[in-house]
C-alpha cells in the first residue's frame, strides 16, 4: 500500500526534489507515495512556480518532465537522441548529407533517418536539397535559423522557426501594371 501525500510527507517530498532534478515518476519510487498524490503536488508547485522543468527524458518515445526545485524558466526542448546526433553532426555548418551518409556516421536506418530529418525541416532547422529521383534525399542546415541549446538549464524560447514564405501574387502583365 502507498502512503498518501500529506502535511508530514512533504518535506519529503521537496527534499527529494532539492537533493536533484526527478521526474515524476522517480518520485514517486523514491519517496513510496501514490501516483494521484505525487502529481496533485507536482501540480500545485508548477502553479505557484516553485518548481520547474529543466530537461526532457525520453521513456520509449514519450517526452517525461524532469523537475527542478526552486525558480528558473521552463525548458521546451524536447529533442530525442538522433535529433541531438543529428543537430551535434551539422552544427553550425553548411555541409550537407545524403541518407546514406548519415546512416553510416550515426549507425541508424535510412528510414529512421529520413523520419526525423523531415520532422526537422518541416521545423525549419535543416533545408532538404534539390536532387533527381534517381539521388538519395540529402540535407544541409538552415543557417537563419538558430540551432537549439541542448544543455540541461537552457531554453529555446528565444528562437523562432524561420518564417514559411508567403506565396508571391501572380505576376501582372505591363498593360495592367499601366491601368491598374
Amino acid at each position: 500500500m502507498t502512503k498518501r501525500v500529506s502535511a508530514t510527507t512533504i518535506p519529503l517530498l521537496l527534499k527529494s526534489l532539492i537533493d536533484k532534478p526527478q521526474t515524476a515518476l522517480e518520485l514517486i519510487a523514491s519517496t513510496g507515495l501514490g501516483a494521484d498524490g505525487v502529481h496533485a503536488f507536482i501540480a500545485g508547485l508548477k502553479e505557484v512556480e516553485l518548481i520547474y522543468v529543466v530537461r526532457w527524458e525520453y521513456k520509449g518515445t514519450q517526452p517525461v518532465a524532469v523537475y527542478a526545485f526552486g525558480y528558473g524558466s521552463n525548458t521546451n526542448e524536447r529533442w530525442n537522441e538522433t535529433q541531438k546526433k543529428l543537430f551535434d553532426l551539422f552544427g553550425d555548418t553548411p555541409i550537407s548529407y545524403d541518407n546514406i551518409q548519415l546512416s553510416e556516421k550515426l549507425n541508424l536506418g535510412r528510414s529512421t533517418i529520413k523520419k526525423v530529418m523531415n520532422g526537422l525541416t518541416e521545423q525549419n532547422y535543416f533545408i532538404q536539397n534539390p536532387g533527381k529521383a534517381t539521388a538519395p534525399v540529402s540535407w544541409r542546415r538552415n543557417l537563419d535559423v538558430a540551432l537549439p541549446h541542448r544543455g540541461s538549464t537552457t531554453s529555446n524560447a528565444g528562437y523562432k522557426p524561420a518564417p514559411i514564405a508567403k506565396p508571391k501574387p501572380p505576376q501582372q502583365s505591363w498593360f495592367s501594371a499601366i491601368t491598374g
